[in-house]
This record gives C-alpha cells, sequence and structure tokens, in this order.
C-alpha cells in the first residue's frame, strides 16, 4: 500500500475582515535532499536555489521553479554558500569545492533569467582560497563585493564584466570579517570580531559594535544585523546601531528584509519554543510558526515569505521549505485562531 500525503497547510484567520487571511504552506524538498541545508535564497518569489550539506552529493544544489524543488543538476560541482539577489531579479551565488583543489565558483543570474552562469574570479583555479565561507553582496547590477574572511581577510571586486582582488583594506581593529553588505554601489559595510567596517566615500571606517554574523541593509540608513550566537537583532538608523529586539534564553537563527517596513527574524533556544517574528511599521509581532518548529534563512517579498525549516516524518527529523502568504493589509497582530487541515489519500500499490 502506497500512501501519499499532501503538503499541510496552516490557515491563520484574521478577526478583522473574514476575507482577511493568513497561511503556511509546506513545499517538500526532492527525495533524498532532506539532509542539511547551508544556504537558501530567492531572486524572486517563484524562483530560488538551496544547497545540502551532503559533501558526497554530486549534485547538491536544488532549484525551485513551477511550484517545486528539483535538483539542480545545471550547477557545478560544488556547495553553495551564500547569494545576493537584487530588487529586479539580478543576482549572485557563491560556492566553493575541496574535492580536487580548492576553488571558489562565481555564478550570476541575470534580470529575467532563470538560469545561473559562471563567471570566472581569480580564485577559480589553483591555489584556491582558505579560510571562512565566501560571502557576496551587490549595491546594483554589475557592481558587487565578494569577501573571503581568513587570515588575513580578502576582497574582490567586480566591475566592468571582471572580478578582481582588492586585497585586505579593512581596519586592523575590525579584528577579523564575518560578512558583507552594500545597500548601493557607493557604501557599504563589513562585521567583524569587533564592530564594523562602513565603506563610503572610497575608503573604509572602523566603526565600534557587537558581534555581528548577519547584515542585511534596505536602504543607505536602514540596517539590520544579529547577535552571533545571541538573542539580539540590531537595528541601523543612519547614525548608530541600537538593540531593536532581545529575547532572553535564545539565540537567533536567522534574518531577512524585503524593505524597510517588511522583515523576518526567527529564534531558538534550548527547552523553549522558537519564536518567529514578523516586522513592520508597528515593530515586531509574533507569528505562530508552523507545526511549531525552528527555521532559517527568511526571504520576504511584498506579500509572501520562504524559510527553511524541519518537520517530524516516521520518527525522524526532515528538512523542507515553508512558504507564507497573506492577503494585503493584513496586519499580524490581527491573526485570530488557527486551522490546521491535512489532506491525505491512500492507493494500493500491488
Amino acid at each position: 500500500m502506497k500512501r501519499i500525503t499532501s503538503p499541510a497547510i496552516i490557515i491563520f484567520s484574521a478577526v478583522a475582515a473574514s476575507a482577511a487571511f493568513a497561511a503556511w504552506e509546506e513545499v517538500p524538498l526532492p527525495p533524498k535532499k532532506d539532509c542539511s541545508i547551508i544556504w537558501m535564497d530567492f531572486a524572486r518569489p517563484d524562483l530560488g536555489f538551496a544547497c545540502t550539506s551532503d559533501p558526497l552529493d554530486p549534485r547538491p544544489f536544488l532549484k525551485y521553479r513551477d511550484g517545486r524543488w528539483m535538483d539542480g543538476s545545471f550547477v557545478f560541482n560544488a556547495l553553495a554558500k551564500d547569494g545576493c539577489f537584487l530588487p529586479s531579479g539580478y543576482g549572485w551565488v557563491v560556492g566553493e569545492s575541496t574535492r580536487i583543489y580548492p576553488c571558489i565558483y562565481t555564478l550570476r543570474l541575470q534580470a529575467g533569467s532563470s538560469q545561473l552562469e559562471e563567471v570566472p574570479n581569480p580564485y577559480s583555479s589553483p591555489p584556491g582560497a582558505e579560510g571562512g565561507r565566501p560571502r557576496v553582496s551587490f549595491g546594483a547590477e554589475e557592481d558587487g563585493w565578494l569577501l573571503l574572511s581568513g587570515t588575513p581577510d580578502e576582497l574582490l571586486r567586480y566591475e566592468d564584466g571582471y572580478w578582481r582582488s582588492v586585497g585586505d583594506p579593512l581596519p586592523a581593529a575590525l579584528g577579523g570579517a564575518i560578512d558583507i553588505c552594500f545597500p548601493t554601489a557607493d557604501e557599504g559595510w563589513v562585521s567583524g570580531a569587533n564592530g564594523f567596517a562602513h565603506y563610503k566615500d572610497g575608503g573604509w571606517e572602523f566603526v565600534p559594535g557587537p558581534r555581528v554574523k548577519r547584515l542585511d541593509f534596505t536602504a543607505r540608513d536602514d540596517g539590520w544585523a544579529i547577535s552571533h550566537y545571541g538573542p539580539n537583532v540590531y537595528h541601523y538608523k543612519g547614525s548608530s546601531w541600537s538593540v531593536s529586539y532581545s529575547a532572553a534564553r535564545y539565540y537567533v537563527n536567522g534574518l531577512g528584509f524585503h524593505d524597510r517596513n517588511n522583515g523576518w527574524a526567527i529564534l531558538s533556544g534550548y527547552g523553549v519554543e522558537s519564536l518567529w517574528l514578523k516586522y513592520d511599521n508597528a515593530g515586531w509581532h509574533k507569528i505562530i510558526p508552523p507545526n511549531g518548529q525552528s527555521g532559517y534563512f527568511p526571504t520576504p517579498f511584498n506579500n509572501e515569505a520562504w524559510f527553511e525549516g524541519f518537520k517530524f516524518e516516521k520518527g525522524k527529523i526532515v528538512k523542507t521549505s515553508w512558504h507564507w502568504t497573506t492577503a494585503p493589509n493584513v496586519k499580524p497582530a490581527s491573526f485570530g485562531r488557527i486551522k490546521a487541515m491535512f489532506a491525505t489519500e491512500e492507493e494500493d500499490d500491488e
């Protein structure tokens, strides 16, 4: 007998208006691809990419299109580690491979396309780069940065159709780079062990601050970051960094913003339920998560968002993805009772 189970849909009924709603929908990963996801991002709501953590899988890439995840066999034999996509759909994915020799790969997605194309960089051939995971950020199409954290740190700049190394111009006081984000072509930030390096007017300036592991800017004067294994969500409003949200006994898993009034943060803790938070112009609101589970890699759009998460199936943890949608103008604070609907059917397989 073969059991077919449809994706679970959890609907939040808004008490303010019967026609308003928000819903969770599970979009399963392909068979044998339900191990840990090390990276997931979406160029647009109907086009996403992800990478599994299985080092023996020759096709660790996944691609979301036409309503489902599929093997990303069109991409190189390596692990994706980071990505950056602009509102136009233009973006980049960076990865690395050590199967033959250490290599850094850079893939570009043109606006309106659904295919990644490899663009050579100085580390596409031996000796490669050693150190932390590569991080990429583009403040404008065809103008971006690639951070290779290590000893020493190294930055690459993409201009005029080429990647070129600019060495390690970061302030020594930074104490080792962690993440990078450029909201525009001429202004950006790098986080480090002792604070931030702020790029402006063609140079880098050290800014003391907390140690954070994730940067996300929606504009020059609107930036977000999360604690490096801590409970804080930080906000930059154009002049300084301050704590926007904090929860004792928790640490922040992920952060993602679509614009200055549309973002998500996910927090987990030992012995406590996960916190899924949505941000709008009224502040942070708690959202009831799918199956009460934790999640990672929030990628919000206008009225929807994507997440990597997990569920329990036949006594084991299975990785999956969750799609959240809401009707326009429905505020999370108005969400009422939960309704869970599970549709299953059975058929004989003889």
